[in-house]
């Protein structure tokens, strides 16, 4: 006699749930998430949403794993809704701060897809739009880079860099044989390579600290290191998970720098870059 998953209580021959306690917790889980979600919106909500949640997810047998998954998902959500619609307030920012602290959710659980970090960011373009300087980036130890005197960071990425380089193969051609015309004279056929064949690819340059400054960008890695001024860059390609960065000079090869969020390094380099 098999018994039930939910209640605990027998459930009948080979079977491990009864079909009303199914039903339950699938309610249970679209009240979760209603109620969550609606607390990221609007302040009433939140007051109360917290033991409502937990009354909830008790009577409909839902595991602590999946409450967390249900309240991160809600934040997350809610985040990508205010950053959609457009210039994040300090109201939505202090509302899904709320948010995260009532339902006790670590750094880990709203960084879990990068929004935590789109939040600050966002935060930061609009103090950069108030006319004041983002201080939003703090740091336990020393920076990498070799800052130019009143030069101030704006925020530091981990990034791989890459650099677009070419290859050059030759298709085709013959290698040729010797013909004797005469004694000790010889005509040697023809021995091209082929025609060239230029490829493009990316090359990893390094893996290390991308900082975005009111001056230059930066990049430092074991391997490679160096800054790039924003009056040196003509433009910025944006991609989901990075930005490609495209400079003056004609000898400049384009560089990306992949970071895992692309909204925020292209966001925050290219309003730097105007305001620089």
């Amino acid at each position: 006699m098999g018994q039930c998953i939910f209640c605990g209580e027998k459930a009948g021959l080979f079977k491990r749930e009864h079909a009303e306690c199914r039903q339950k917790h699938e309610e249970g889980e679209k009240a979760v998430w209603a109620l969550a979600l609606k607390s990221t919106e609007d302040p009433q909500s939140l007051t109360s949403a917290v033991q409502e949640v937990e009354k909830i997810s008790a009577s409909a047998w839902l595991s602590k794993d999946r409450l967390k998954q249900l309240i991160v998902a809600a934040w997350e959500k809610g985040a990508e809704a205010a950053v959609d619609r457009g210039m994040l307030t300090r109201e939505e920012e202090s509302l899904l701060g709320k948010y995260a602290h009532d339902f006790r959710l670590t750094q880990d659980d709203l960084n879990l897809h990068s929004w935590q970090q789109r939040i600050a960011v966002a935060a930061a373009l609009r103090d950069l739009d108030d006319g004041r300087f983002p201080d939003r980036c703090h740091l336990t130890g020393d920076l990498p880079f070799n800052l130019q005197p009143k030069e101030r960071l704006a925020w530091l990425f981990h990034a791989v860099c890459y650099e677009q380089r070419t290859r050059t193969q030759y298709v085709g051609g013959s290698q040729g044989f010797s013909v004797r015309l005469a004694k000790g004279l010889y005509y040697r056929t023809s021995v091209f390579k082929g025609r060239p064949v230029v490829t493009s690819f990316m090359s990893q340059v390094g893996s290390g600290a991308l900082g975005l400054t009111d001056k230059h960008i930066y990049f430092h890695s074991p391997q490679s290191a160096f800054r790039i001024a924003y009056a040196k860059i003509v433009a910025f390609d944006p991609f989901t998970d990075g930005i490609e960065i495209h400079q003056v000079a004609a000898s400049a090869k384009p560089k990306v720098f992949v970071t895992g969020d692309g909204w925020s390094v292209y966001h925050l380099a290219a309003k730097l870059a105007q305001l620089a």
